[in-house]
């Protein structure tokens, strides 16, 4: 189930569907929607743990890295395809957008949001940690039980 919240989108299924693929399709599209490639700087993408976390960032950036070389071929991959004709560019236009980006990205690699909702959170009420009437150095604790 997916729900448009102006530039807000939430995606919402069971394990298997497909959720990392899509969640990685909308990432790309927004990030490769403009010319300039540090669009990344204003995005961020929240899923529940450190696992998915990894893969996201590492499919993004995989991702990325086999669009920069990208020329026309019978190969072409799906992605790369519905990205096209999402965002109306051509495979040598996606290619050079997808080069421009992955250079910043790993320029400024802690510009590139995706984190858990739970680090999310926490980064959150600390920057309202005087507002709340919390120590500003307050710690997380964790009962594992």
């Amino acid at each position: 189930m997916k729900q448009n919240l102006k530039s807000v989108e939430i995606i919402s299924a069971s394990a298997g569907s497909g959720k990392t693929y899509t969640l990685v399709f909308h990432f790309l599209k927004t990030l490769l929607s403009k010319p300039t490639a540090d669009t990344y700087r204003k995005m961020i993408a929240l899923t529940f743990t450190n696992k998915a976390v990894f893969e996201m960032k590492s499919r993004i950036l995989k991702s990325l890295k086999e669009y920069s070389s990208l020329v026309e071929t019978g190969k072409t991959p799906q992605m790369v395809l519905d990205l096209c004709e999402a965002l109306e560019l051509s495979i040598a236009e996606l290619a050079f957008r997808s080069r421009q980006a992955l250079k910043l990205i790993l320029q400024d690699y802690a510009a590139f949001e995706v984190v858990t909702l739970d680090r999310f959170t926490h980064r959150i009420i600390r920057s309202f940690a005087r507002d709340l009437g919390l120590s500003l150095s307050f710690e997380v604790e964790i009962q594992q039980e």
